[in-house]
């Protein structure tokens, strides 16, 4: 399935429309979509190979990619696994990550990324963690779980890290040393 839109957010009303748009256009006539509370009352729907893209000013933002995506309508969540995540800016290079499992919110488009986490910014700077959040209201992938980062023919390891999504710099909070 692929899905557009401004915002995450318009994930789950995309969705939403399209169940209940199914059986219309299967079954004969339009007929009114339902009011805003029965949306809220449906049950979880569960979605294979999701394929999102967020738009900003005209230009792709982000893409979101899913094998499977369980909606959980009542609470806006999206349980996501198998997930890969690409901001793009033609300037500064992509931004990606990809992670075993991930809970989108679908109000706020904040999401946290779970089990075996890793990114790669543009540049080639690459990383590995357990755990990275996004909060959309500042644009800022961050973790206060151990990392690993490599630059280059350099690695090294740290506990925390934020990585601005616009300006693509990555830092490390608490240092821990090199490593091979």
């Amino acid at each position: 399935m692929i899905l557009a839109s401004r915002r995450v957010q318009g994930l789950r009303s995309f969705v939403l429309r399209s169940v209940f748009l199914l059986p219309v256009l299967a079954c004969g006539p339009a007929l009114e979509p339902p009011a805003r509370s029965a949306l809220d009352a449906l049950p979880p729907l569960v979605l294979e190979t999701v394929h999102f893209s967020g738009y900003e000013g005209g230009t792709q933002d982000f893409e979101v990619k899913a094998q499977r995506a369980n909606l959980r309508t009542d609470e806006q969540v999206a349980e996501l696994s198998g997930v890969d995540i690409q901001f793009h800016d033609s300037d500064r290079g992509p931004l990606r990550v990809q992670a075993d499992r991930a809970e989108l919110n679908l109000a706020s488009d904040d999401f946290v990324l779970h089990e075996n986490v890793r990114g790669e910014l543009g540049d080639g700077e690459r990383f590995t963690t357990s755990e990275v959040r996004y909060q959309d209201s500042n644009r800022r992938l961050f973790t206060d779980q151990p990392v690993r980062v490599e630059r280059g023919r350099f690695a090294f390891r740290g506990r925390g890290m934020v990585i601005d999504v616009p300006t693509r710099r990555l830092t490390v909070e608490e240092p821990m040393g090199e490593t091979r």
